[in-house]
């Protein structure tokens, strides 16, 4: 019922996906914030071999999978404008916890956001004891989020789906019927065979 009111109220499938994968993007910014808030550990900055930002890739992926689970809630076919969302998406997860970090910090008992703006402060985040190669740190990173959302679009693009009913397939059990009788079998080849074709 819910779902019946929710899909009668958006226009486009579309935009419904992207509300809900936004919200996801959200929420696990909300979550790696709180880590980084309670254990002093940034989930997004761990690498493998130094370079490759596999906490990156993992958070964008997460962030993504609003979109992956909305699309397929809805039959919603992946094209280049739901690649670009969740792309979009992934990257938005790093500045919106990057905000939250910020809006949250304290220095000598005042907000830091009293002191200075949020640009100034990424900056001063980025910058800070690697001068220009922090850029490209973070750069890197960023392109990790981003991967991380155009792997989930890989996964969804590879499912299934019949565009003549606007449907994803779904995965049903076998089961293996026995026939004394060969004329029964053979009405039921031609009637099975009648519905695929």
């Amino acid at each position: 019922m819910l779902y019946n009111f929710i899909v009668k109220n958006f226009r486009k499938k579309s935009t419904l996906v992207t509300v809900i994968g936004l919200i996801t993007s959200c929420f696990v910014a909300w979550l790696m914030a709180l880590v980084y808030d309670k254990l002093g550990f940034a989930i997004y900055s761990f690498t493998f071999f130094f370079i490759i930002p596999l906490g990156a890739a993992i958070a964008g992926m997460v962030a993504a999978f609003g979109y992956y689970i909305g699309a397929r809630l809805l039959n919603y076919k992946p094209s280049d404008n739901l690649l670009a969302s969740m792309i979009a998406a992934s990257v938005i997860t790093y500045l919106v916890y990057q905000y939250l970090v910020y809006s949250d910090l304290i220095y000598e008992g005042v907000h830091i956001s009293e002191r200075i703006g949020f640009f100034q402060y990424l900056n001063l985040l980025i910058s800070e004891g690697l001068g220009f190669l922090g850029y490209i740190f973070e750069t890197i990173r960023i392109l990790g989020f981003a991967f991380g959302g155009f792997i989930v679009f890989g996964f969804l693009d590879s499912a299934d789906y019949c565009d003549k009913c606007s449907k994803y397939f779904s995965e049903k059990e076998n089961s293996t019927k026995y026939y004394r009788d060969p004329t029964v079998f053979e009405k039921d080849y031609l009637e099975i065979q009648g519905s695929i074709e």
